[in-house]
């Protein structure tokens, strides 16, 4: 489970998302008081029967509420803790409290609102369900922004509907890898978004191994041909992985690709045209025609096929 759920700042302080400032001074004043005579704080809202154990200590605490401070910062936290507005919601926590999720779930599930939504997000996080919890985020997001955003703040906010998103999708790609649940988005700007933070790092990675192999330039055949050769392995992974999120037609995958092409290709015509090695033409042709068979543009294609 993830730590933005189990040390979230609201947990620390034993109070929902949509608790009043004065319930989290009264706990805060709680916690203090035991913590410095070395006691432990055990509240209803530590949530131990699904959460298991919670270690507080004065740092925690003094932290938590330090984390809180911001409206934005409440806001993004609130995103992956239970809220309390309805009462349809203090039915669920009594079964939720008891250690009885699925319970809690099924009543949850039985109005759609804004509360509603965000305690199942939270309950199918915990239950590792990742499918139901892009689900009912993007409901919540898209239907209930402005809700979601007054419920935690208790007034109007220049938050949108699209920086709740990218915020969310944010912390959640900061904890899970966004390979591991971008099947299970269907909002358009969503999938654009994902994509964006899943091709950026891979891109990245094969620009950086280009930059690797351009170095070897000037230093001999033998040189540019494993320079080649490392590129070509290195390299293979990373952009079938590419491929499953930018299709050759994507303008991203083209550049990088024939960037690609062009340098393992370029390796290939050096080693041959410097090298005295009888099998310097087949070993040179296991370049070109990776090289060829990456290469996605027309001009990239015809220069493989000419050399």
């Amino acid at each position: 489970m993830i730590d933005i759920i189990l040390k979230n700042p609201y947990r620390i302080l034993g109070v929902y998302s949509t608790s009043s400032k004065k319930e989290m001074v009264a706990n805060q004043g709680k916690m203090k008081a035991f913590l410095k005579v070395g006691k432990s704080v055990n509240l209803q809202l530590d949530f131990k029967e699904i959460l298991g154990n919670i270690e507080r200590t004065l740092e925690s605490v003094v932290d938590s509420d330090f984390k809180l401070t911001l409206a934005n910062e409440q806001v993004k936290y609130a995103q992956f803790w239970f809220c309390k507005a309805t009462p349809f919601d203090d039915i669920a926590f009594n079964h939720l409290l008891e250690g009885n999720i699925d319970n809690a779930i099924s009543i949850w599930k039985k109005k759609e609102n804004v509360s509603s939504l965000q305690n199942l997000i939270v309950c199918t996080f915990i239950k590792d369900d990742i499918s139901s919890v892009i689900l009912y985020a993007e409901r919540l997001y898209t239907n209930y922004a402005n809700e979601f955003v007054k419920m935690v703040l208790g007034n109007e906010s220049t938050l949108t509907e699209d920086n709740l998103a990218t915020d969310f999708l944010d912390s959640l790609c900061n904890y899970i890898k966004p390979q591991s649940f971008f099947q299970y988005i269907s909002n358009d700007k969503w999938k654009t978004y994902v994509v964006a933070k899943i091709t950026k790092p891979l891109i990245h990675n094969i620009q950086s191994a280009i930059e690797t192999s351009e170095k070897s330039k000037g230093q001999g055949a033998t040189a540019r041909y494993n320079a080649g050769i490392k590129l070509m392995n290195e390299t293979k992974s990373t952009l079938t992985q590419l491929n499953k999120f930018l299709n050759k037609t994507d303008l991203q995958y083209q550049m990088i690709a024939d960037k690609l092409s062009q340098e393992i290709l370029q390796c290939g015509i050096d080693y041959f045209n410097n090298s005295d090695d009888d099998a310097a033409p087949k070993k040179g042709l296991v370049l070109q025609l990776y090289a060829q068979s990456i290469a996605v543009g027309k001009m990239m294609i015809d220069r493989c096929k000419d050399n």
